[in-house]
């Protein structure tokens, strides 16, 4: 897949989305019920078998829930179609509720 296929970050908008999934994989996180992390551990390696550069995604690391070095920029965020993080953890919260 092309790095043009990507919708990079641009403003805010994104920002608050990705405010919004880790909001909800905190909710998930805490009623203890720990069999969503099976499904985020198998979506994150498909996503880092399929794109090389799944690790130079914002959203990807507020997926798997790792820090960032300081000097991080990301150079696209979400995953387009069926790859999507947002759809993926949208799914999880109606799954999981």
């Amino acid at each position: 897949m092309k790095p043009e296929s990507f919708k990079p970050i641009k403003n805010r908008i994104d920002a608050e989305r990705n405010k919004k999934i880790k909001d909800i994989l905190l909710k998930l996180s805490a009623r203890g019920d720990y069999e969503y992390m099976d499904e985020i551990a198998e979506f994150s390696r498909n996503l880092e078998k399929k794109y090389s550069d799944a690790r130079k995604h914002m959203i990807f690391h507020d997926l798997i829930g790792s820090g960032l070095p300081a000097t991080f920029e990301a150079t696209y965020d979400d995953f387009p179609g069926e790859d999507s993080v947002e759809e993926f953890v949208n799914d999880l919260s109606k799954k999981y509720k």
